[in-house]
C-alpha cells in the first residue's frame, strides 16, 4: 500500500471539531486537503425569537476533500502546484444535519422578519415538508449518539457518515492521547479513517476572538491513517494539528450578520500561524463595522505572540456561479510587528462548501505560502476561510450580483478594447487552425500577416479602433448593469436544479446576454424608443446603420461563448446550436406580428360581434410567446442539455420556464403603467453632456406609442365595449399629453383590469411550479428559482 506525507490543519467550527489535511505523496501524483465538522449541542436563541423552542440540541456534522494534482519529488517535498489548471482540482463534500436542527432552521425563518420574502417562503416550502435543500441532507432519526464518561472516553456517531472517539490510556496520566476520526461519504466513494495523536508536552494554546467565543489549538501532532477516493484505502503518515473551537451561536433575523476571513497556516521551520477578521455586517444596507482583528503565531518552541495589526489583501478573486458569492484565492498577508510578509495561493478556486448551516455557502481552501518571516525566507501550507455577509433581505438587490457576474463573462466575449490583430480574430472566434501554427518555413503565421494562408489578412490595414466602437461598443453600452440580467441567472440555476455544477458553463451567461442585448438594439430602432435600461438607445447614438448591425453581430456572439465551454461534445454543440436556432426563428416571427400589427382587424370583428373580447388578448399573448416565453423556454432546453438531463425533465423543466416567461411579459406590460418616470442619471449627464433631471421613461410610454398591450388587450372582457372601444382608439391615436394616458391608465384601474393581469400572471407561476416541482431535485438551486419565479410574477421591475 502507497505510503502518503500528511500535513494536517484545523479549521473554525461552533462547539465543533474541524479536521483539513493537505496530503502530498511520493508516488502518487495528488494532493489533498480533508476536513471534518461535527456539532453538537446547539441551543436556540428564544430570547430573540419568542417563536424559537430553547434548549433544542441539534448535530451537524460536515466534512470535505480537496484533491488536485501536484509536482512530487522523490523525497515526498511537495513542489509549488498554484499553477496547475484549477479544472484539475476537485472538492469532495458532504454536509448533514438531524431533525432538530431542521425545525431549528425551521423556527428561526418562521420568526425572520427582514428575509426577503420571496426567499424566505421558499424555503420554508421545503423546510415544511421535513426536507433540506442539497448539499444539505437530513440524519436518520435516532442515528446520532453521544457518549461521555468523564474526561478519558469522548464517543461520537452520525449515522454511517463520520464518527470521532477518544481515547485516553490507564489512569488518564498518559504522555498521548488518541482521537480516531472518520468521515465517509454516502455512497462510499470518498472518505478518511484518521488516528489524531496529541502530545502533552506541546499541548493546547488557547485563543480567545471576542467574549465567548475561541479556539483551543494543539498546534502540531502525529496523523495516521486510511483516505479513500473511487479506489481502495491509501496509507496516510504525517505530522498534524487539532483544534476545538467555541463560539456564541448567532440566529438570522437580527439586523447584522457576521462576516470573516480566517486562515491557519503550518510554515517550515515550526512556525504557525493563525488568524481572524470578524465584521458585524447590516443586511439592509450591507455597512459592515470590524469586530475582532487578531494574528496568533506560534514559535517552534511554543510561543504565543498575539499581533492585532495585520493586513491581509486578496490578490484574485472567484464568483461562485452557484451561490454568487465572491471569494478572495489569492491573498497577500503582512504582519509588521512579527516581520511577516507571505503570499497565499488557492490551490484552484473551487473549494466552495454548499449548505444553509453557514447562510448559503463558505470557502474553505488550501493553500500553498511562500514569503518572508523576519529574515528567513518560508514556505508552507495551510487554509483560507471565508464567510461572505450573504443574508438577502432583497431579491431584487440580490439579482444585481447576477447582473455584475454576467457583466464580467461577457467582457472576456466582448472584450472593453481590441488590443491587437491576434487579439481581434480570437475575440472574433476565428478558430482556423492556421492562426496558431507555423508556416512551411518554420516561422510564426503571425509574421507574415498578408500571406494568403494567414488568417490575419482579414485584419490587414483595419482601424482596430473604428471596429471596435461600432460592433463592440454599443452592445456594450448597454450592458452596464443596470439590468438584472434573470435569464442567464435562470440558465445556471436550471443546470444545477438538474444537479449539475455550473460552472464549467459560464460563458452561457454570457451569450444569453449578448444575445438579448442584440435583440434589445432592433427593437428599439423598430420601437422608435428613445431610450434603454436608463441611457440613451443605441441607434440615437451610433445612428441607425451602425445599431443594425452592432445588434446583428450580437447574435452570432452566442457561437463564440459555446465554442469556449471546454469538453463538450460534437452532439452537445449540435444539439445547443439547434436549440438557438429555433429560438431565433420563434423570436423574429414573433416581431413580425408585433411590427405589422394584428389589432385593428381583430377590433373591428369584436365591435362588430363578429369576435369575442377575448381574441384580442389571444393575439397579445401568442406574441408574447414567440418573443419572450419561447426564448425562456429553450434556455431551460439548452441548460437540460448541459446537465444531461431526462427527456421528461426537459420537457417540464421548459414548459414551466416558458410559462414563467409569459407571466413575466404580462407584469411587464403592467409595470408599464404602474411605475414612474425614469430621469437621466448624474454619471450619465457628464457623460452626455444632457441635463441630469431630463425625463427618459414615462408611465404610459406604450400608450403613447400606440401599444396594444395585455392591459389593454384585456378591456374588452372586464369593461362596457363602449368604454373598451374608448379606450383601444385612444391609444391606436399615440397619444402624446400626459392627461390623456393617465385617463386611459386610471380607466382601466377603475375597472380593475391591470389588478386581473397581476393576478393571472401569478396563477400561471403558481400551476407552472406545481407540475415541475417533483421531478427536480429538492436543492437549493431549487429553493432559488421558485423565489425567482413567484418574484416574476409580482409587480417589480425587472
Amino acid at each position: 500500500m502507497p505510503e502518503f506525507n500528511l500535513t494536517f490543519h484545523q479549521l473554525r467550527m461552533a462547539s465543533t471539531v474541524v479536521i483539513p489535511l493537505p496530503l502530498a505523496t511520493r508516488r502518487w501524483s495528488k494532493s489533498f486537503r480533508i476536513h471534518l465538522i461535527l456539532e453538537e449541542d446547539r441551543t436556540s436563541a428564544a430570547v430573540n425569537h419568542p417563536q424559537a423552542q430553547s434548549d433544542v440540541h441539534s448535530h451537524v456534522v460536515q466534512f470535505a476533500i480537496s484533491l488536485l494534482p501536484v509536482t512530487a519529488t522523490t523525497t515526498g517535498v511537495v513542489l509549488n502546484a498554484s499553477n496547475q489548471p484549477s479544472s484539475k482540482g476537485r472538492y469532495f463534500s458532504t454536509s448533514a444535519m438531524d431533525s432538530n436542527h431542521l425545525h431549528h432552521l425551521q423556527r428561526t425563518m418562521q420568526a425572520d422578519t427582514l428575509m426577503d420574502p420571496f426567499i424566505r417562503s421558499s424555503f420554508l416550502d421545503m423546510l415544511e415538508k421535513g426536507k433540506v435543500p442539497a448539499p444539505d441532507r437530513l440524519l436518520a432519526d435516532d442515528s446520532v449518539s453521544v457518549l461521555t464518561e468523564g474526561s478519558v472516553v469522548l464517543d461520537l456517531k452520525y449515522d454511517d457518515l463520520a464518527r470521532m472517539e477518544r481515547r485516553v490510556d490507564g489512569d488518564g496520566t498518559s504522555a498521548e492521547e488518541v482521537y480516531r476520526v472518520t468521515a465517509h461519504a454516502q455512497d462510499g466513494s470518498y472518505g478518511f479513517d484518521l488516528d489524531l495523536i496529541l502530545p502533552i508536552e506541546r499541548g493546547p494554546i488557547h485563543y480567545e476572538l471576542d467574549s465567548g467565543a475561541g479556539h483551543s489549538v494543539v498546534p502540531r501532532c502525529d496523523v495516521s491513517g486510511t483516505l479513500r477516493l473511487d479506489a481502495p484505502g491509501l496509507r496516510v503518515v504525517r505530522d498534524g494539528n487539532w483544534r476545538e473551537c467555541w463560539r456564541r451561536d448567532q440566529v438570522t433575523g437580527n439586523e447584522t450578520e457576521s462576516s470573516w476571513i480566517s486562515a491557519a497556516l503550518q510554515l517550515s521551520h515550526g512556525w504557525d500561524i493563525k488568524l481572524h477578521t470578524l465584521w458585524d455586517v447590516n443586511v439592509l444596507d450591507g455597512s459592515a463595522t470590524l469586530r475582532v482583528k487578531k494574528a496568533f503565531l506560534v514559535s517552534p518552541q511554543g510561543k504565543l505572540t498575539i499581533c492585532q495589526e495585520y493586513d491581509l489583501e486578496a490578490l484574485d478573486t472567484w464568483s461562485s456561479m452557484s451561490t454568487l458569492n465572491d471569494y478572495g484565492t489569492k491573498f497577500k498577508l503582512n504582519i509588521p510587528e512579527m516581520k511577516v510578509e507571505l503570499t497565499l495561493n488557492a490551490a484552484f478556486p473551487q473549494q466552495e462548501f454548499g449548505t444553509i448551516c453557514e447562510g448559503r455557502a463558505y470557502w474553505k481552501g488550501r493553500v500553498e505560502v511562500t514569503g518572508k518571516l523576519g529574515e528567513d525566507s518560508v514556505d508552507g501550507l495551510g487554509f483560507v476561510e471565508i464567510r461572505p455577509a450573504q443574508y438577502i433581505a432583497s431579491l431584487e438587490k440580490y439579482l444585481k450580483r447576477a447582473a455584475l457576474l454576467t457583466t464580467l463573462e461577457v467582457s472576456k466575449i466582448y472584450p472593453e478594447r481590441l488590443l491587437s490583430p491576434e487579439h481581434a480574430m480570437k475575440t472574433f472566434g476565428f478558430n482556423s487552425t492556421d492562426y496558431v501554427g507555423t508556416s512551411d518555413s518554420g516561422s510564426s503565421a503571425v509574421s507574415n500577416p498578408v500571406s494568403d494562408s494567414s488568417p490575419l489578412r482579414y485584419m490587414q490595414n483595419v482601424s482596430l479602433d473604428i471596429l471596435y466602437q461600432h460592433v463592440f461598443a454599443p452592445v456594450r453600452h448597454l450592458i452596464n448593469g443596470t439590468g438584472k440580467s434573470w435569464r442567464s441567472y435562470m440558465s445556471m440555476l436550471s443546470i444545477s436544479i438538474l444537479g449539475c455544477d455550473p460552472e464549467p458553463y459560464r460563458p452561457l451567461v454570457a451569450a444569453i446576454e449578448l444575445v438579448h442585448t442584440g435583440t434589445l438594439i432592433i427593437d428599439d430602432i423598430q420601437d422608435e424608443s428613445p431610450i434603454r435600461r436608463g441611457v440613451p438607445a443605441v441607434h440615437t447614438v451610433w445612428g441607425l446603420a451602425s445599431a443594425i448591425n452592432a445588434g446583428e453581430a450580437a447574435y452570432f456572439a452566442f457561437h463564440t461563448a459555446i465554442q469556449s465551454i471546454p469538453d463538450l461534445t460534437a452532439e452537445t454543440k449540435l444539439g445547443v446550436l439547434e436549440i438557438f436556432f429555433e429560438t431565433m426563428r420563434f423570436a423574429h416571427a414573433g416581431q413580425a406580428l408585433d411590427i405589422a400589427g394584428q389589432q385593428q382587424s381583430l377590433l373591428d370583428d369584436i365591435l362588430a360581434g363578429k369576435t369575442e373580447p377575448a381574441a384580442l388578448e389571444r393575439c397579445i399573448l401568442s406574441v408574447h410567446r414567440l418573443k419572450t416565453a419561447v426564448v425562456v423556454g429553450n434556455i431551460a432546453k439548452m441548460a437540460a442539455l448541459f446537465a444531461g438531463a431526462k427527456s421528461e425533465q426537459t420537457k417540464v423543466l421548459a414548459a414551466q420556464w416558458e410559462r414563467v416567461g409569459l407571466a413575466f411579459q404580462i407584469v411587464d406590460d403592467v409595470y408599464d403603467m404602474r411605475r414612474g418616470s425614469q430621469v437621466q442619471n448624474q454619471k450619465e449627464e457628464q457623460r452626455t453632456g444632457n441635463p441630469a433631471q431630463k425625463p427618459l421613461k414615462r408611465r404610459g410610454d406604450d400608450i403613447r406609442s400606440g401599444k396594444i398591450s395585455i392591459p389593454i388587450a384585456k378591456a374588452g372582457q372586464m369593461m362596457p365595449l363602449e368604454e373598451a372601444k374608448w379606450v383601444w382608439e385612444t391609444v391606436l391615436s399615440k397619444p402624446e399629453d400626459d392627461e390623456t394616458t393617465k385617463n386611459v391608465i386610471d380607466k382601466l384601474e377603475e375597472y380593475g383590469v391591470v389588478e386581473k393581469c397581476i393576478e393571472d400572471a401569478q396563477r400561471m407561476v403558481d400551476e407552472s411550479w406545481a407540475a415541475v416541482e417533483e421531478h427536480l431535485e429538492d436543492n437549493q438551486a431549487k429553493v432559488f428559482a421558485h423565489a425567482l419565479c413567484r418574484y416574476m410574477g409580482e409587480y417589480h421591475s425587472i
